[in-house]
């Protein structure tokens, strides 16, 4: 009878030390799931939450464990998977919107051009799509894009800026003559059209469209020999139509987007 008591006793003993070795091995396994805080270990039993599901873990009194370091991180990474998500929606619409936009623009192009001779497009307006298609994505996410207000100031902005700049820069080929002193003095004169004049936006692609004119002066190209008329088409007319164009469809590819919980 104490034979077989002895043998409950070490039995059971051998029970309780495998409980807390496995008890130890697991919270070392857990470790490698969690950051580690340098709190220090608790005296008495006391609740610990691990960020994994809201799942809760509990340390004994008696027996240490490493569980009281446990830090959440699994909220911080859902956190950066959100980011990185809207990162990714944003620059689908922002592509999207710049193609759909620079396409329409062009096709429009191709019918001015035959039936009046006036070209819709011009490389600058290749940057141009891409800062309105970039600003209708923003607005988007907002739900802004159809402030009719605001999209009405933003258009005599960047139309001023642009058709007036280049209207002096064609000014300043006729006067001075096509050469690289003329590019610079161009490019100086429309930053100052463009901080000066009171109804006028600073849109720095214009810089980019006078330029080009004397570069197509200097090389006796098709654009100079539209003369004045360059200010407006392509200058003016297709930044406005870049503007409304990026608003509409930005609106037209936002809807489906948020209906797949995209954005």
């Amino acid at each position: 009878m104490a034979n077989n008591n002895g043998q409950r006793r070490r039995l059971a003993l051998l029970l309780v030390c495998g409980a807390v070795l496995a008890m130890r091995c697991g919270a070392g396994l857990a470790g490698s799931a969690f950051a580690y805080s340098t709190a220090s270990p608790p005296a008495a039993a006391k609740h610990l939450r691990g960020a994994v599901g809201g799942v809760e873990f509990k340390s004994l009194a008696g027996i240490p464990t490493n569980l009281h370091r446990v830090v959440a991180v699994s909220g911080a990474a859902r956190g950066g998977q959100d980011s990185v998500t809207e990162k990714v929606a944003d620059a689908m619409l922002t592509a999207i919107v710049a193609g759909l936009s620079l396409f329409s623009l062009t096709a429009l192009g191709n019918v001015t051009q035959k039936a009046f001779g006036l070209p819709m497009w011009g490389p600058p307006l290749g940057a141009i799509t891409l800062i309105f298609a970039s600003e209708s994505a923003g607005l988007a996410r907002q739900g802004k894009l159809f402030d009719l207000s605001a999209i009405l100031k933003k258009a005599i902005a960047v139309g001023a800026a642009a058709g007036g700049a280049n209207f002096l820069a064609v000014a300043c080929v006729k006067i001075l003559g096509p050469s690289a002193l003329t590019r610079a003095i161009s490019v100086g004169v429309a930053s100052l059209f463009m901080t000066l004049f009171p109804w006028s936006g600073y849109f720095a692609p214009a810089g980019a469209f006078c330029a080009l004119y004397v570069d197509q002066a200097i090389a006796s190209g098709a654009i100079a020999k539209l003369g004045f008329k360059y200010a407006l088409f392509p200058c003016a007319s297709g930044t406005v139509f870049l503007l409304v164009a990026s608003r509409i469809y930005a609106r037209l590819v936002v809807t489906p987007l948020k209906a797949a919980s995209i954005l």
